[in-house]
């Protein structure tokens, strides 16, 4: 939902933003960015809800060679990373509609994929392997096939016909087109909840998980009751989503331009008698430190990609260092200490320069983790000015905890004042402190990683149809809110001719999540390691 953030030097000039859905508009509003919704907008001349003269729902079939007695399930957007055909694009989700099939496999309901586009190489493999039969529109290739697969929109309209119903499975989307042309083709359509899908299709057309999916999809193909949501997809496609109606919006927009106010950033303050804004405060040097925050969140963005590469350490030679404000502890330990251990290793294999908690003139920037670090002797040295901060946050704390408000307090009062830019670890953390009223300075969503030379898939043994299945769970934390009744629900009802469950905690917990060194019911817990 938040590929991008506005930040850096736009924020400062951009007097109103133009968002493509309502999530968006929403999103800039609780960041104080005024913005207009203005959608994306279909050519309903191409996707006008009939199909051409002469065409048939059968004679397509005959044509793509699609059963006839099937219910066709259809996806044509991309599934596979363009540098590597044979891993899966996150994004699309196509796990997720892999799952979703193989649960209607399990089922035994009688279906059939449709697939169409560039880039299908993992889910083709995928559903191969799984046995679930399919069709593909276009000519397969092992190599990459963008854009030769690339179909027009006339025959991708022919598609949404000859499909029962269009599935998205995307994870994060400033979209999908293809809501907007299967509404516009009067096509079935059951989407996750991502970008315009929420304005545009019914409450009960999207769905969370894949079994929540698979249900909806059984009950269609034994009564149709998705077919109730077609005239209303398409009639607010036309009302909302059309060259004309977003002509009109611009022309109003026009017309009251001039009385747009010019934006400005809310002035940020360090603490001190005067309480003039940060940049009067500070030498003139933080301006262009401030400039150069995107260079520093793209530095961080790799990094944290790095963390599963593995790779021989180099230090210091891509002439930039870092200082990592953390109260570090030895492994193993909690989450964001085990992120922080990673970070430091990930920069150190890309030759950055890497201190632990260090305040020096030759530090190009400062890393700080929320609270969790020495803040009263970085604020003395912030207020002599020229500091680089990146700050990292996740929580919101309180709501984790279920109480301890006053430390998401602290961790904004930090951010406020010293904050170059805020890195937030995930979607759900910047909702749920936007929900909050808590407003990150700058924000960009960077989600977290792992240390790749730790969790990899070296060596792993391959799954066995004569074992059973195993299951693992980790808990470093005693809070409640952290599983420990779903652990014991586990623990009590499963089938233990079937599974068998690991799980591994710190060894502090109370007794009925306890594993390390004690035992809870049938599950297995060794002692924690590095």
């Amino acid at each position: 939902m938040f590929p991008a953030i506005p930040c850096g030097s736009f924020s400062s000039i951009v007097s109103l933003w133009i968002a493509q859905s309502t999530k968006a508009q929403s999103a800039l509003a609780a960041l104080g960015f005024p913005a207009e919704l203005i959608s994306y907008a279909l050519d309903t001349r191409v996707f006008d809800g009939r199909l051409p003269a002469g065409q048939s729902v059968t004679s397509l079939r005959e044509r793509w060679n699609i059963p006839a007695d099937r219910y066709v399930i259809g996806n044509f957007m991309r599934d596979s990373l363009g540098e590597d055909l044979s891993q899966r694009k996150p994004q699309k989700g196509p796990d997720l509609f892999l799952a979703i099939m193989q649960l209607l496999k399990m089922k035994e309901l009688p279906f059939h994929v449709l697939l169409a586009g560039p880039r299908r190489h993992w889910l083709r493999a995928q559903l191969r392997a799984s046995h679930i039969p399919f069709s593909f529109v276009g000519k397969e290739s092992q190599a990459d096939d963008y854009p030769a697969n690339i179909l027009d929109r006339a025959t991708l309209n022919l598609l949404y016909h000859a499909a029962d119903l269009h599935l998205v499975s995307s994870r994060s989307e400033g979209g999908p087109f293809a809501i907007l042309e299967a509404a516009g083709a009067r096509s079935k359509v059951l989407s996750t909840p991502v970008g315009l899908a929420p304005d545009v299709l019914e409450p009960y057309c999207l769905y969370r998980t894949f079994d929540e999916a698979a249900l909806v999809i059984e009950r269609d193909i034994r009564d149709g009751f998705l077919s109730a949501a077609l005239d209303v997809h398409y009639e607010r496609v036309h009302r909302n989503h059309t060259t004309t109606a977003n002509a009109l919006r611009f022309k109003q927009l026009y017309e009251r331009i001039e009385h747009i106010p010019v934006f400005e950033l809310p002035a940020i303050a360090l603490p001190s008698a005067s309480q003039k804004p940060l940049l009067e405060q500070i030498r003139p040097k933080v301006i262009r430190v401030i400039r150069r925050s995107p260079r520093l969140v793209n530095l961080l963005k790799r990094a944290t990609r790095r963390m599963s590469r593995p790779a021989p350490p180099r230090r210091g030679n891509l002439g930039i260092s870092v200082s990592l404000w953390h109260e570090f502890r030895d492994p193993p330990y909690g989450g964001g200490n085990q992120f922080m251990l990673a970070l430091r290793g990930a920069f150190e294999r890309m030759g950055v320069t890497v201190y632990d908690n260090r305040m020096a003139d030759d530090v190009d920037v400062h890393i700080c983790n929320a609270v969790w670090f020495n803040s009263k002797r970085f604020l003395a040295a912030a207020r002599r000015g020229g500091l680089r901060m990146l700050h990292r946050i996740d929580g919101p704390i309180s709501l984790i905890r279920g109480s301890n408000r006053d430390l998401d307090d602290q961790v904004f009062e930090l951010n406020a004042r010293l904050a170059t830019a805020t890195v937030i670890q995930s979607e759900w953390c910047f909702q749920r402190l936007l929900e909050m009223g808590l407003k990150p300075l700058r924000p960009i969503i960077i989600t977290n990683s792992v240390d790749g030379n730790i969790f990899h898939s070296r060596g792993r043994m391959p799954f066995e149809q004569n074992r059973k299945l195993r299951l693992i769970s980790a808990s470093w934390s005693d809070n409640p809110r952290k599983g420990g009744p779903v652990y014991k629900w586990l623990d009590e009802h499963l089938d233990w001719s079937r599974f068998e469950y690991t799980f591994v905690d710190s060894g502090t917990l109370p007794p009925y999540q306890a594993s390390a060194g004690r035992t809870f019911g049938r599950a297995r817990g060794p002692p924690p390691s590095a």
